[in-house]
């Protein structure tokens, strides 16, 4: 019981967390800091255009900024897109020692196989790396890989290479990825 508790909790931070970042992609796309709009009909013709806001890895190109270690337009570009979900839930899994030493994060991996989420409404997408050992015959120490946890198995979307789970770059990474590879109207970040 306390431990979905923990989860509960988790999911609301990560709700709570991804609507302020959508409301300031918003905001910012809405009333950019250069270009201030004084006239009513053009701020509201900006609004809808606001409203409309998407990311596509065929429009936006990532791999020439600094702070993302890996290359999400060619990972992309490797797997087709899902159908469109109301949500996904991306998990971002650094095994670190205690998935090295005592299996935590496998452990974690098997609770979200067996809690019987269906995958008609939800992609859970979940990203690992950055142990030396996985206590698992399926997660590779070598290599991140992005997966899919579907109706109960878990499935690998694509290798991304051996990459710093502790750089920020990762993980933005890895959200563009999961935000052009999955079509969804919600996102959770966990």
């Amino acid at each position: 019981m306390k431990r979905e508790k923990q989860w509960l909790y988790l999911l609301a931070v990560g709700l709570i967390l991804l609507n302020l970042v959508q409301w300031q992609a918003l905001r910012d796309e809405r009333f950019p800091a250069d270009s201030f709009v004084a006239e009513n009909t053009a701020a509201e013709s900006d609004s809808a255009q606001a409203a409309q806001f998407y990311r596509d890895a065929d429009t936006i190109d990532y791999s020439g900024l600094q702070f993302t270690p890996w290359d999400v337009r060619a990972a992309a570009a490797r797997v087709p897109k899902r159908t469109k979900k109301p949500y996904t839930i991306m998990i971002y899994m650094n095994g670190s020692d205690l998935e090295s030493e005592n299996g935590a994060a496998t452990e974690d991996m098997i609770e979200m196989l067996e809690s019987g989420v269906s995958s008609e409404n939800v992609n859970i997408v979940l990203f690992t790396g950055g142990a030396n050992r996985w206590q698992n015959d399926v997660v590779p120490e070598n290599e991140c890989v992005v997966w899919e946890i579907a109706d109960g198995t878990l499935n690998e979307i694509t290798g991304v290479g051996l990459v710093n789970m502790g750089n920020a770059g990762t993980l933005s990474s890895f959200i563009d990825f999961s935000i052009c590879h999955c079509v969804m109207r919600q996102i959770v970040v966990v």
